[in-house]
């Protein structure tokens, strides 16, 4: 009785994943690189529509760099990328103009700074 079942469901084309209501497996996870230099983010502004985004930060400088992204009333931060280094975070995102920039000490007093748009 089971097998006919999944072999109908799997006819019919439907399949549950545990976990969830299928609502985030809607939504790709966009994928956005930033180069961090001396004393510069590339690009300097970025927009992404809402939602899950992995950031990627290739770090082509000669100091230790990072990122953190002021969101409403907290950060999401990156961990601290090493020179000649890569690293990731994801962050979930809502509408919004957010500031970005690099939290070692003075990076962004610089000027290591950006602007993240979020659209709907």
């Amino acid at each position: 009785m089971l097998r006919s079942w999944i072999v109908g469901v799997l006819a019919a084309g439907v399949i549950v994943a545990p976990g969830g209501d299928g609502a985030a497996a809607a939504e790709p996870l966009q994928k956005v690189t930033v180069t961090a230099e001396e004393f510069a983010f590339q690009p300097k502004e970025i927009t992404v529509r809402a939602g899950r985004v992995e950031f990627t930060i290739r770090n082509v400088g000669s100091y230790a760099h990072s990122m953190a992204i002021v969101l409403k009333g907290e950060e999401a931060k990156s961990p601290v990328i090493l020179k000649r280094k890569t690293g990731t975070f994801t962050v979930d995102l809502r509408p919004g103009e957010y500031e970005f920039y690099c939290y070692q000490d003075g990076h962004k007093e610089e000027g290591m700074v950006g602007r993240l748009t979020v659209r709907p």
